[in-house]
């Protein structure tokens, strides 16, 4: 990777511990009516690639159900603006009515001024959330809080995601020679690597090494049913990439290549001083011109009918026309014809 790159684990996001406190404040009876502990589960929609039906929704609900029941908790299911409205039925049902319901489902809408988002994230004391939306999976992390990553069921692809995976399968290929050892892209790999590294081709999103990423990390785990409300690591890529970003403008980031290449440039200065200092008489100011080549003949003498004049030292031989060549080559066939 390049030396300049900043390889993130999340998408960059706002959540910081300032912005939770700020709305646990402006929200203080949010949670009085659940018992702790209490999960939150932050629910997107369907996207490219992945969809959340009522299967998957009425599977999501009835797990984090029995998940709260078994730790004698509550649920606040968050949904977004890409959340079917079946979906979001599903899980009603799944929570249950009445006494017997273990929690409620927060629906989203564009009419509601304050949005309790950052408030639930606040309060929550475990978070659940679908594994199709990087976004929701980043904020969450960023809380320091238990999270737990729900697998969504993926569709069927189409034509043009089918051939998005073949041109990223072939530009990420390395073909191996005989000896063992890796070839150069050529051929196709190079024609798929250029598509993609001029933005003619996206690949798709591998959303299950990005879980993985996590999950290997420790700031989040897959959803198994289990509660577990250890104290994990909170994730902040924004104060990392933003302390980095302000080292190398204030010019505390130097590179590798700096460090190697001003000591470098240094030393050769410093050489050149001593050289002049043991010997005077060497020439210290810009270098005199250099004298202008030889020109060719003029166009005139080269016409038919005029003699040419005789090349001289450092000119370069004229070449031939083909139209010379083959009066050439004529004249000597008529040359041996007559013999």
């Amino acid at each position: 990777p390049h030396e300049r790159r900043i390889p993130l684990r999340a998408p960059l996001c706002q959540v910081t511990p300032e912005r939770l406190a700020d709305a646990a404040s402006r929200f203080p009876h949010l949670f009085d009516e659940h018992a702790y502990p209490r999960i939150v589960v932050l629910v997107g929609g369907s996207c490219a690639g992945y969809e959340i039906d009522d299967a998957t929704a009425r599977s999501l609900g009835e797990g984090v159900a029995a998940m709260a029941r078994n730790a004698r908790g509550s649920v606040v299911i968050v949904t977004s603006r890409r959340t079917p409205p079946s979906a979001i039925d599903c899980m009603e049902v799944a929570l249950g009515a009445g006494e017997a319901a273990v929690g409620e489902v927060h629906r989203w809408s564009a009419d509601r001024r304050d949005n309790p988002y950052v408030a639930y994230l606040a309060g929550a004391d475990a978070l659940v959330v679908t594994g199709e939306s990087e976004s929701m999976i980043a904020e969450a992390c960023a809380t320091g809080k238990p999270v737990m990553i729900f697998p969504v069921r993926r569709t069927k692809p189409t034509l043009g995601q089918r051939l998005t995976t073949l041109v990223t399968n072939v530009a990420f290929s390395r073909p191996m020679k005989r000896k063992g050892t890796f070839r150069p892209q050529q051929g196709r790999e190079y024609l798929c690597a250029r598509l993609i590294e001029r933005g003619i081709v996206h690949p798709a999103r591998d959303l299950e090494a990005f879980h993985q990423g996590l999950v290997y990390s420790g700031h989040a785990r897959m959803f198994d049913g289990t509660l577990d409300l250890s104290p994990v690591p909170p994730l902040r890529e924004s104060e990392a990439v933003a302390s980095r970003v302000r080292a190398s403008v204030n010019g505390g980031g130097r590179t590798d290549a700096t460090d190697w290449f001003e000591p470098m440039v240094r030393e050769k200065s410093g050489l050149r001083q001593r050289a002049r200092a043991l010997n005077p008489s060497a020439r210290s100011g810009p270098r005199p011109p250099r004298a202008a080549p030889p020109r060719r003949p003029p166009a005139h003498h080269r016409r038919a009918g005029r003699r040419r004049p005789r090349r001289a030292a450092g000119w370069p031989r004229a070449r031939r026309s083909r139209g010379r060549a083959r009066r050439c080559l004529r004249r000597s066939l008529r040359a041996r014809r007559a013999r």
